[in-house]
């Protein structure tokens, strides 16, 4: 039973080691970018890319900043529920949000 716990510890260990390892590598290249005077496009686009997956830069009132990738056939509309429930997560958690 030791070795079977010992093996699964160990699966945990390098699975969260190769996540921190991911996000040192994502500050650094966000880092790099945002020293060299990149915009808030460039820095969506660079984050776009290292996820995986669309990103959007809203504003203090949930409006699109910047976009990526770009997309004609994307709009973001959120419901008024929808808003409710992240501002409302945000004032209770007090942090960024996925």
């Amino acid at each position: 039973m030791t070795e079977t716990f010992d093996a699964a510890a160990l699966r945990t260990l390098q699975a969260q080691n190769s996540a921190l390892r991911q996000l040192v590598s994502i500050h650094d290249r966000l880092g790099t970018l945002v020293l060299q005077g990149a915009d808030v496009g460039a820095v969506t686009r660079m984050l776009s890319d290292l996820v995986g997956r669309r990103v959007l830069l809203l504003d203090a009132l949930l409006q699109v900043v910047a976009m990526a990738p770009a997309s004609e056939g994307f709009a973001w509309a959120p419901r008024q529920g929808y808003v409710r429930a992240v501002l409302a997560t945000l004032g209770r958690e007090r942090r960024p949000l996925r």
